[in-house]
């Protein structure tokens, strides 16, 4: 009798030890290639049941090795998606953009200062291209480009797109009544545009297909100026560009 104990636990010694050894391998190197949300849920999946099924037939190594590596890979989701996670809750914390939180004087000369640097860009055919932020967050374009870090002028708006200016390529991205960064690119848009659309028009249509934030966009070639705005690109008249930029922002 004492036999047959003895060989049921080493039969039972020998599996677990087996059925752990496997485990390392098969979820090392699942851990080493998943890259989406599907496969950690479906290792997630498994590691618990081989857990459940370790504790029922008290294979203690196994236990032992499944608790380690559900620690693992809780670990190694949050590295992988720690940028994913970060977003949500930065989205989540700022619902309201900073240009809603400024007073009602410093709106109005952040209209009126922004309305006579475009009219002056718009009469010297000067190209730009300036995004306001709202709520969606711009924050992994300005790391992308130049800062600034400077109140909203006419003065450096019109230095930074002057053609012979390093910065003058780009976008740049205002906060609230701040210029935040120049040199800031986006994805141009893949839709179709008429021809006397350039590539500050694509692109700024292409920042407002992914995201609220407005775009005032001035052509070098015409001095004609645009909105992007929602996946759109709106026209606007030197006479009615005030009203139009404080209906969007108001």
């Amino acid at each position: 009798m004492v036999n047959v104990f003895l060989t049921v636990n080493v039969t039972t010694f020998i599996i677990d030890i087996t059925l752990s050894l496997i485990l390392y391998i098969t979820i090392g190197v699942l851990l080493s290639n998943f890259t989406h949300r599907n496969s950690f849920l479906f290792i997630v999946l498994v590691t618990y049941v081989i857990r459940a099924v370790a504790t029922f037939f008290e294979f203690s190594f196994l236990a032992s090795i499944v608790d380690i590596f559900i620690i693992a890979i809780i670990a190694s989701f949050i590295t992988i998606y720690f940028n994913d996670v970060k977003n949500i809750f930065a989205k989540r914390i700022r619902k309201r953009s900073l240009y809603k939180t400024i007073s009602a004087d410093s709106k109005s000369k952040f209209i009126d200062t922004l309305t006579t640097t475009v009219l002056s860009l718009s009469k010297s055919k000067t190209g730009a291209i300036m995004t306001i932020e709202l709520s969606d967050s711009l924050e992994d374009y300005i790391k992308k480009g130049k800062r600034v870090e400077a109140p909203v002028s006419q003065a450096v708006l019109e230095t930074i797109f002057y053609e012979g200016t390093p910065l003058h390529d780009g976008a740049v991205i205002i906060r609230g009544d701040m210029i935040e960064a120049a040199a800031c690119f986006y994805t141009p848009t893949t839709k179709g545009l008429p021809g006397s659309y350039g590539a500050r028009h694509r692109a700024a249509l292409g920042i407002s297909e992914v995201c609220d934030a407005l775009t005032i966009v001035v052509s070098e070639e015409t001095g004609r100026i645009s909105f992007a705005y929602k996946g759109e690109l709106i026209a606007a008249s030197r006479d009615d560009f005030k009203e139009q930029l404080s209906d969007y922002l108001n």
